[in-house]
């Protein structure tokens, strides 16, 4: 087989195997990197997608070999260093997540879930101003991404800066504004800051968009009592 085919042949049975992850098929998909790892032994991808299939199997270990593996063949592949800093940080292992992000987006710094893991990373390590420098540059790079502004916000709030988070909030939703965890992010802010009534509607938008939980009623019910609408907290207390 000329090398063209056989690329072409292992490309296509990777396809295949992550197909087979996508449809809940993690024997098949298993199977399928071990007939690519057979042919060419410490292929990265094959490795990559291995280390995926023992992660949702409950097996952390040997989805780190894996990762490993992976990077010993390919060590500045971004898309595997992001996975495997995200699985450590998953671990509590955060100074070894924050050298793997860091990495990452040095690698390829147009990356969003490489600069999104390197902000969280940091925000879970308490390093709060690089977290806010690198969670604004997940929200320049993906505007419509509401998951950047929320961390945005986050690192804001937990910073002391309540006004520039509600900002961070508002920013993103003129890009998503049915984003309903950021619309539940900004409703919290507000009530912290005292302003119940358009804290109240903002829950009631959240919740519009599929923001639903107790704690999500019991919330705006607090907000509506602390504006004084008092038939309609206890409305919202019910329910």
């Amino acid at each position: 087989m000329k090398p063209a085919d056989a690329a072409r042949e292992l490309g296509a049975t990777l396809q295949q195997a992550a197909a087979a992850i996508h449809a809940g098929q993690p024997d098949r998909a298993a199977d399928l990197c071990q007939q690519v790892l057979k042919r060419v032994p410490g292929q990265a991808d094959a490795l990559h997608l291995l280390s995926k299939i023992m992660l949702d199997s409950g097996q952390p270990a040997e989805a780190e070999k894996c990762f490993l593996a992976s990077l010993a063949g390919a060590p500045r592949r971004a898309d595997i260093l992001v996975n495997y800093g995200n699985f450590l940080r998953q671990q509590g292992r955060l100074a070894e997540a924050r050298k793997r992000l860091r990495k990452a987006v040095k690698i390829e710094p147009s990356s969003v879930p490489a600069w999104h893991g390197f902000a969280l990373t940091l925000y879970k390590l308490g390093e709060l101003q690089e977290a806010a420098r690198s969670a604004k540059k997940t929200a320049e790079l993906a505007p419509d991404y509401p998951a950047a502004w929320e961390l945005l916000a986050a690192v804001e709030q937990k910073r002391g800066n309540s006004n520039a988070a509600i900002e961070a909030c508002r920013a993103g939703l003129k890009k998503k504004p049915q984003a309903h965890r950021l619309l539940y992010s900004l409703a919290q802010l507000l009530r912290q800051e005292c302003e119940f009534e358009e804290a109240a509607k903002v829950y009631g938008y959240a919740r519009e968009q599929g923001y639903r939980s107790a704690e999500s009623y019991r919330n705006q019910a607090d907000a509506l009592l602390e504006s004084g609408e008092l038939d309609q907290a206890l409305e919202c207390a019910t329910a």
